[in-house]
């Protein structure tokens, strides 16, 4: 069929009617929005379609100072990952809502005060990332996220949270360090493998918190001054991180967390080397460093895995002997800040990489080991030091 000059002229026409109606470039206020949104669709063209939009499945506004959302994004209908952290954003609004797609958002370092009420209803969301706010607690609606996976919101104002999250059967990831907490006994999430509460104001470790799947515990800089009974449930331990506390109970059955390979109990006021932290035959690094031990039991032999042990800032006056009985595993030795004035012959027989001995008065050193030290010297621009002993003093 041919299409006459007139009929070719009207649809030429048409074709610049509808390109103009879709065109989205006059309702992008902000010219930097409109520049990421260009460089996404990697298109030479000037015009943003709506039909182009489509196609972002991920795209970042971070750091753009934003006081509002851009409404082109409700345009983005693909959408399944958005970045929105360092704006002044204070509110969500209700147009994300046709993001039916939406599985992971970012709104850490905002100005929220609480939970926008619209996150509530993205009931697609997996990921959300709520950290550096003002949100000062998770209220009920927290249920409503029944899918989601993730939930980060350290560095705010949270005294509260609901039990209602314990609805939540999908959360894996709960990172609420940094807040002024200081109650869990409400929180039972079974299926959890990671929880983050340093920093909080909480003394008591409740039952309800550990389960088998869990594999990484943080709570470090509370208040806490013992552990229940009940943390052997944790078969899948495998990190906990308890630094800056008062601990000075720990329950005999802490040794059966046979997957238990990090142990960190820094500055907790130690005196010694408690006998059931020993028993834990599988720890691979031990962190002990700023309490007051002066002496290390011989019993220690029996952590026949223990690669890496860090004693720093301690009372130690004399190079432990017990120490060699852990020759041939331990890898890492961190010493750093006490008060040894000699290092016997028999440090050279231990399997050392990584002898950190700074700040300690040692007044002799035999001929090996000053050529250890001049060896550290001559590569301590190299902070991944090699060799099979090395000395830092």
């Amino acid at each position: 069929m041919k299409l006459s000059y007139k009929n070719i002229i009207i649809l030429i026409l048409t074709f610049f009617i509808i390109l103009f109606l879709s065109n989205c470039n006059s309702i992008i206020e902000n010219n930097q929005v409109k520049k990421i949104i260009k460089k996404q669709l990697k298109s030479p063209f000037k015009i943003i379609t709506k039909n182009r939009l489509l196609d972002i499945k991920k795209i970042s506004f971070a750091n753009l100072k934003l006081n509002k959302i851009p409404k082109i994004i409700s345009e983005m209908k693909n959408l399944e990952k958005i970045n929105l952290n360092n704006n002044n954003l204070e509110n969500v609004p209700d147009f994300l809502l046709n993001l039916k797609n939406l599985r992971e958002i970012d709104l850490s370092y905002n100005n929220l005060n609480i939970i926008p009420e619209t996150i509530f209803k993205l009931n697609t969301l997996q990921i959300i990332n709520l950290n550096h706010n003002k949100i000062e607690i998770i209220p009920d609606r927290i249920k409503e996220l029944f899918i989601l996976k993730e939930l980060y919101i350290s560095n705010n104002a949270l005294t509260a949270i609901s039990p209602e999250i314990n609805k939540l059967s999908s959360l894996r990831y709960l990172d609420i360090s940094k807040n002024n907490i200081s109650n869990l006994d409400d929180i039972h999430l079974p299926n959890l493998s990671y929880l983050n509460i340093d920093n909080n104001q909480i003394q008591f470790l409740p039952d309800s918190i550990f389960t088998n799947q869990l594999v990484i515990l943080k709570a470090g800089k509370n208040k806490i001054t013992s552990l229940p009974d009940n943390i052997a449930i944790c078969t899948s331990l495998n990190t906990l991180r308890l630094e800056d506390n008062n601990i000075r109970i720990f329950p005999e059955n802490i040794k059966d967390i046979s997957s238990l390979k990090n142990l960190n109990l820094s500055r907790n006021n130690i005196t010694y080397i408690p006998k059931e932290i020993i028993a834990i035959e599988s720890l691979e690094n031990l962190w002990l460093n700023g309490n007051n031990i002066s002496n290390i039991p011989l019993s220690i032999s029996e952590l026949i895995n223990l690669r890496k042990l860090y004693l720093d800032d301690n009372s130690f006056y004399e190079f432990p002997g017990a120490l060699f009985n852990l020759r041939n595993n331990l890898y890492e030795l961190s010493m750093k800040n006490n008060h040894i004035q000699s290092l016997p012959d028999e440090v050279n027989k231990m399997n050392l990489k990584f002898f950190y001995l700074k700040n300690n008065p040692i007044v002799n050193l035999n001929d090996k080991l000053l050529n250890w030290k001049k060896k550290e010297i001559s590569e301590k621009m190299n902070n991944r030091l090699s060799g099979r002993n090395i000395i830092i003093l």
